[in-house]
């Protein structure tokens, strides 16, 4: 079955809302999707927006590649979207994965 990245987003997105409005009790959360525009620029899909307080987390997805039933998805990044994610991550290794 082909999935598309923008079916990725929105499952695992609407889990993630779903897990910082409950039980992290954020009944403010919310995503905040880009544009096409936005995304090359800033190299992510979308962002979670949380309390004033707390970090901001940026998402990334890319869509798997089946060969066939039964086989593993292959993920692939794009050299220039990996470039922007380090960039993002202001230097530090264990702010971006």
């Amino acid at each position: 079955m082909k999935v598309s990245e923008k079916s990725l987003e929105l499952n695992v997105g609407a889990e993630l809302l779903a897990f910082l409005r409950g039980p992290l009790e954020m009944p403010k959360a919310y995503l905040r999707g880009l544009t096409q525009r936005e995304e090359s620029q800033e190299g992510v899909d979308f962002f979670a927006q949380m309390t004033p307080e707390t970090r901001v987390f940026a998402f990334q997805f890319k869509a798997p590649r089946g060969r066939g039933e039964g086989e593993p998805y292959l993920f692939t990044i794009q050299r220039r979207q990996h470039e922007k994610l380090s960039a993002l991550a202001g230097g530090s290794t264990e702010n971006v994965f």
